[in-house]
């Protein structure tokens, strides 16, 4: 099965009847838009949110209330149970990834609209931490302001520790991995002389069962130069990264 998302490891594993105050608030909203996200039914998700009056962009004001719902009711305490029960994993070859980094002192700025607690949380259970010179900028489920949402990662670089915007001030070639256009949008953060390689993992009918079609796949290479389609492992970036060195 198609692992979770980030925020379907909380919306689909929690109970809310073991938070207070939970099933009063938002969540039963974003627990049904979520089900028709998953079930590909963009119409519905259309009419649900004509319906619950949303004014404005429909994608920032699930980002804000989940976030929302997440602080006031103390969400992060809940990671680890609901990890356990899902299906989540780490994409095959992500662990060689990071001991090539680590080996080489090579810089990882990981950028998601994901949940920090949620990610590491990932990591820990499959005991592949963050390699030492890595970054993660994310949304803290403490915070009730997202952080990243998948329409404002064009700063995102710029959110990152100081601490690692020191030790990539010398560097001018940057490997980019990401699954939509959106996951471009840091790149425009970068100095004018970088030079960059973006890999697309193209998603794209995995939840419906079927391989993308040539349109899709044509479509995605007009904004990356590289598109691995199904359920890819990291087996290309881990050769690419051993023939530059």
């Amino acid at each position: 099965d198609l692992g979770n998302e980030c925020h379907g490891v909380i919306l689909e594993h929690l109970d809310p009847d073991t938070v207070p105050g939970l099933k009063d608030s938002d969540w039963i909203h974003l627990k049904e838009l979520e089900t028709f996200y998953c079930a590909g039914d963009h119409a519905g998700m259309d009419s649900y949110f004509r319906r619950i009056e949303v004014v404005g962009d429909q994608l920032e004001w699930w980002f804000k209330t989940y976030q929302r719902v997440c602080a006031d009711h103390g969400l992060h305490e809940y990671v680890g149970p609901c990890l356990m029960q899902s299906n989540v994993r780490l994409r095959e070859g992500v662990a060689a990834t990071f001991a090539w980094l680590q080996a080489h002192d090579i810089p990882l700025l990981v950028i998601s609209a994901g949940l920090r607690q949620v990610l590491q949380g990932i990591l820990e259970a499959h005991a592949c931490p963050l390699p030492p010179l890595a970054a993660l900028v994310t949304n803290d489920m403490r915070d009730p302001i997202p952080y990243i949402t998948q329409g404002s990662k064009g700063n995102a670089v710029n959110l990152a520790p100081a601490g690692y915007t020191a030790l990539v001030q010398e560097r001018t070639c940057v490997l980019l991995l990401g699954d939509k256009p959106t996951d471009l949008e840091p790149a425009k953060g970068l100095r004018e002389d970088c030079v960059l390689l973006s890999i697309c993992f193209l998603s794209t009918g995995l939840r419906e069962g079927r391989e993308p079609t040539a349109d899709e796949i044509e479509e995605r290479l007009k904004c990356f130069d590289v598109v691995l389609t199904g359920d890819s492992s990291m087996h290309f970036v881990n050769s690419l990264l051993h023939q530059i060195v």
